[in-house]
């Protein structure tokens, strides 16, 4: 089955931003535009609400931000490489500037709970992150994150 959980349009490289909220503002602008999501504002609240739980930042300057909304129209997950890095209240207190940003509907608690599995699997091999801070290009980001969406199964 076909499915488009990583496309190339939302792998964004060398971003320049100082902050997490900075950064949240505008992935929600840059996936409204792109048509990831119906409404900017409540994606950008869905994700402020889930990381004043409990930081997204992992470690070893990786952050997970995700949220489930009703305004996704599809799960999906965006990739970020700031430039510099951003202080992100990670829990061993380093800049983040690998960013994984999951999004799926209010309703899919399983498939979003599969994703952020198979996701940790992949960033617990250094390999996969080393080739992630090495690639330089869209294309060669896209092949590295493929391997992901390849474990995620789709099906209610």
């Amino acid at each position: 089955m076909k499915n488009d959980l990583i496309s190339k349009d939302t792998i964004f490289l060398d971003l320049v931003v100082k902050t997490k909220d900075e950064l949240f503002l505008m992935m929600s602008e840059e996936l409204f535009k792109l048509n990831k999501i119906e409404s900017k504002e409540a994606f950008y609240e869905s994700l402020k609400q889930r990381e004043s739980i409990i930081t997204t930042g992992i470690g070893d300057g990786i952050g997970i931000p995700h949220a489930k909304d009703k305004t996704v129209y599809h799960p999906f997950v965006a990739f970020i490489k700031i430039e510099n890095g951003i202080e992100y209240e990670a829990l061993d207190k380093k800049k983040v500037d690998l960013v994984f940003m999951l999004a799926v509907s209010e309703n899919s608690e399983r498939l979003h709970l599969e994703i952020l599995a198979n996701l940790s699997r992949h960033l617990l091999n250094e390999g996969f992150i080393k080739r992630l801070r090495n690639s330089s290009t869209v294309e060669e980001t896209y092949e590295v994150l493929k391997e992901i969406e390849s474990e995620v199964n789709f099906k209610k």
